[in-house]
């Protein structure tokens, strides 16, 4: 191989493995405003205070059964409470989990109010 060969196969290599880091993931949701969910209860997720994670069922939101986060004040932690709140994909505030979940399941919850 021609030493501008070696150039062009290295320089096309490069630009690949580039497009493919820098792709978005089209799946990918960033931040969701005014959603509304029903906490389920806990899951097998600690989080860095030692408390457990809770799961979320999101009404109208199709892509999983529930979200896990960590980010669920004291005063809404009741199973079956229902809340209407905005949330960001994050894993932010777990620290391990039992069960393997998958880590676009784990979210952040701001704005956090009660719908009832």
């Amino acid at each position: 191989m021609k030493k501008n060969e070696k150039l062009a196969v290295i320089i096309f290599a490069t630009m690949c493995m580039l497009m493919i880091a820098c792709s978005n993931d089209n799946n990918d949701v960033a931040a969701l405003k005014n959603m509304q969910g029903v906490v389920l209860g806990t899951t097998s997720c600690h989080t860095k205070d030692d408390s457990l994670a809770y799961r979320i069922d999101v009404s109208n939101f199709e892509e999983f059964d529930f979200i896990i986060t960590a980010s669920l004040p004291q005063k809404y932690k009741k199973e079956g409470t229902e809340i209407k709140f905005d949330m960001k994909r994050s894993n932010e505030g777990i620290k391990t989990c039992t069960d393997n979940f998958d880590a676009k399941i784990f979210y952040q919850l701001t704005n956090i109010t009660l719908i009832n």
